[in-house]
């Protein structure tokens, strides 16, 4: 399995990165790591609040409009990649 990447815009794509990662265990939150060089945020596929540290407005406007834009998509690869988590609970 490889991890599933949101393509952020041009200005931004040598230092952000946003990704469901292929090696979470799925026994977490469903979400998405958004990266920019050393720090992580990870951004909840069922409430869209970020599950540890920060403040979303730490995240650009461009890159929140990239992960909202792929919110569905997202949820939908999170559930494929870890069938015993579902986003939306169980199945």
């Amino acid at each position: 399995m490889s991890p599933y990447k949101v393509t952020v815009p041009k200005q931004y794509q040598e230092h952000w990165r946003v990704k469901i990662r292929d090696r979470e265990s799925g026994v977490e939150e469903p979400h998405v790591t958004i990266m920019n060089k050393t720090r992580k945020w990870r951004l909840s596929l069922r409430s869209g609040k970020l599950l540890d540290h920060g403040q979303l407005d730490e995240i650009p406007d461009d890159i929140r409009a990239a992960i909202a834009a792929s919110w569905g998509e997202l949820q939908a690869k999170w559930d494929e990649m870890f069938p015993h988590s579902p986003v939306r609970g169980d199945k």
